[in-house]
């Protein structure tokens, strides 16, 4: 999945050639405690975090995603790559892409799942 134009922008496709879900409002890059993140709010039951740990560009394994009603497993894993980043405190700027393996609350797993993002502080 191509990395979004727009700013403040994140992408998610759950399943192959299936929908592309958006999250484009209340955008944010965090870094703390060796941590870094790319956090949205949709709505009171939609929301999306992804962490990692790396603070430069490159590839890393997911720490936490959770999205709406799907989050990764403990026995689930996935990539992030980083293709830019910059770290100013506790705001970070990032562009990159992520897949990983996911489970929603029915306990239906996600292998797969393919996602960008382009936040900017």
């Amino acid at each position: 999945m191509a990395i979004p134009t727009s700013n403040n922008t994140i992408q998610i496709q759950y399943v192959a050639g299936g929908p592309i879900t958006t999250y484009n409002s209340n955008v944010l890059g965090i870094s703390g405690f060796g941590t870094l993140a790319v956090q949205a709010i949709r709505n009171a039951s939609d929301t999306f975090s992804l962490a990692w740990i790396g603070d430069t560009p490159g590839t890393y394994e997911i720490a936490l995603f959770t999205a709406a009603n799907y989050s990764m497993g403990f026995t689930q894993s996935g990539k992030v790559k980083i293709t830019s980043i910059t770290v100013d405190g506790m705001q970070i700027s990032a562009k990159g892409t992520f897949s990983l393996d996911v489970t929603d609350d029915a306990g239906k797993e996600y292998q797969h799942v393919i996602g960008s993002f382009n936040v900017k502080k």
